[in-house]
Parts: structure tokens; C-alpha cells; sequence
């Protein structure tokens, strides 16, 4: 299969060249449309390879410190907000009894009582997250959430609010009542605000200064290259515009 592969890519190769050899002894290569795109193809490739050139020029001596400036510089946006790893148990409120819409089915476990069991040392919060939460994505694992919280992080400010009113690893908040159920809480872990180390992000900050270095000489290059704007026949330049849309547009009819 490779071979064949090869063969074809050989093959192909060789009759670019003889069919390109062909429309150069038809004249292809004095008719205006193919010369415009010959030279808009030979500005692209010449602007690319200045380009790189340029960019390779570019001395990289000084890239450690200037990481460690910028680390330092953006120290405040770059640190992690306070984290908490958490672990719920919802009890889900019952529907009415369809026969009677004024009674209540009595709950399987009363939120409120379950957890002074909890806190009374009868019964351990994973447990009672296991046998009683309603929430089957979280009550196998012990009711622990699958992402740490953090302010602003996607839950409802009331939900966030109850996360954030525990202090202490361990606490377990009051019964949280919301339109579909109550929730109790467990704080597993705090993770306070916090810079990581500069190794971190090390590797992203200079990939991003090397990429800002390489290409400053080709944006001066390029930007001392357009015309001074008071020198500029705006309204010629219109027309030329309208007439250039004009013509591609006959040209696809």
C-alpha cells in the first residue's frame, strides 16, 4: 500500500511539471488573469519566507527574564481563586398524591433529621449520601461533587452562597431548601486563593513571548511599508475597489 502510495505521489509530481511545461508553450503565461495570479501566489510565498527570515533574526538571549517579568507583571490574574472539594445530599421533594393534590406523600427520610443523625455521630455523611440522596450521579461516590466549586464557577449564587458560609474542613451545613429539593452539605477540602509557581506556567509564557518577538520585526517591517494617509486619493481608491468588484463579479457570470 505505501509503495503504491509512492508511486502515485511520483507520478503526479512528474506530470505537474509536463503539463505546466505544456501551458507555458501555449502562451498561458501571457494571459493576464494567470500572470495576476502568478504574481499574487509570488507575493504571498515572498512574504512568508520574509517572514520567517526575519524571525529568525530575532535573538532569544534574554527569553528567562523576560518570562519572569511578565510572570511577575500578571501575578494577579494569573492566581487560583479559592477551591473547595464538596459533598451533597439532596433529597428531592415528593409529588402530591394524584387522588388528593392537597396531601404530600410523607418523605423517606426527613432532611433536618438526618442530618442532626450526621452531625450526632450516628450515621457518617457518605453513608447517608449513599443510602438517601437522590442525586444518583453523586450518592454512589459518598456524595462528593465531580469538580471542585469555586465563586462564579456555573452553580446558583444561593447554592454557591451555602458552599461558602462553611469555614472549617468537615462542617456540614444547615438544610438548604430549593424549589425541587433539600440539599446538605459537606466541606471534604479547602483549597485557598493561591499563585501556582512560576514553573507552571513557564512553558506557556515563553511560547508566547517567542511567538510576540518573531513577529515584531515583520509588523514594523510591514507597518512602515503603507502609504502616508494624508497622500492617499480615497475616492480614486473607491473606484478602483468598485471597478475590481465589478469585474470579478462579470467574470463569474
Amino acid at each position: 500500500m505505501q509503495k503504491s502510495l509512492l508511486t502515485d505521489a511520483v507520478l503526479d509530481f512528474h506530470s505537474g511539471y509536463r503539463m505546466a511545461d505544456y501551458a507555458k508553450t501555449i502562451g498561458l503565461l501571457d494571459d493576464p488573469d494567470v500572470k495576476a495570479r502568478i504574481e499574487r501566489h509570488t507575493r504571498n510565498v515572498l512574504n512568508a519566507a520574509l517572514s520567517m527570515k526575519l524571525a529568525d533574526s530575532v535573538s532569544m538571549n534574554n527569553l528567562d527574564e523576560l518570562a519572569k517579568e511578565r510572570y511577575s507583571k500578571y501575578a494577579k490574574d494569573l492566581r487560583v481563586p479559592e477551591r473547595r472539594r464538596v459533598a451533597q445530599i439532596f433529597i428531592r421533594n415528593k409529588a402530591p398524591d394524584a387522588a388528593c393534590p392537597c396531601l404530600e406523600l410523607p418523605e423517606p427520610e426527613d432532611a433536618e433529621q438526618l442530618r442532626l443523625r450526621i452531625l450526632s455521630g450516628d450515621i457518617d455523611f457518605a453513608t447517608a449520601a449513599r443510602e438517601y440522596s437522590d442525586d444518583p450521579r453523586t450518592a454512589r461516590f459518598g456524595g462528593e461533587l465531580p469538580k471542585l466549586v469555586q465563586k462564579g464557577g456555573g452553580i446558583s449564587r444561593e447554592l454557591e452562597k451555602m458552599i461558602f458560609s462553611m469555614n472549617k474542613v468537615g462542617e456540614v451545613s444547615d438544610v438548604f431548601e430549593q424549589p425541587t429539593g433539600k440539599y446538605i452539605f459537606k466541606l471534604l477540602e479547602l483549597q485557598p486563593e493561591h499563585l501556582p509557581p512560576y514553573e507552571v506556567f513557564e512553558t506557556q509564557l515563553k511560547s508566547t513571548i517567542t511567538a510576540e518577538l518573531k513577529a515584531q520585526p515583520m509588523t514594523k517591517l510591514r507597518s512602515n511599508a503603507y502609504p502616508d494617509p494624508n497622500k492617499i486619493d480615497y475616492q480614486q481608491l473607491h473606484e478602483l475597489i468598485e471597478k475590481l468588484l465589478a469585474e470579478r463579479t462579470s467574470g463569474q457570470d
